[in-house]
């Protein structure tokens, strides 16, 4: 991140955060409405390190191989998730 004025090159509210990379859809497909998230079965928002690993999981759990872009193209996103 590049600083302007002054600023730090990480905002305040990113220090001491994790970037993971989540799994999402809008609800109900709608783009209006907020995210909904894959999650574990403790109800915690499933995350990983990489989009790449987010492809792997979808294509393990619903055995059709897409890209991101096909992903997106029916309505499912990866998206930073603070962890």
């Amino acid at each position: 991140m590049v600083s302007h004025g002054g600023w730090p090159d990480t905002p305040p509210f990113l220090n001491n955060t994790t970037m993971m990379i989540a799994i999402a859809r809008h609800i109900n497909g709608i783009t209006i409405n907020p995210y909904e998230y894959i999650l574990n079965d403790d109800g915690d928002v499933i995350t990983f390190n990489t989009k790449d690993e987010c492809i792997q999981f979808l294509d393990e759990q619903t055995e059709v191989l897409q890209s991101e872009e096909q992903w997106e193209d029916d309505g499912i996103y990866f998206v930073e998730f603070k962890d």
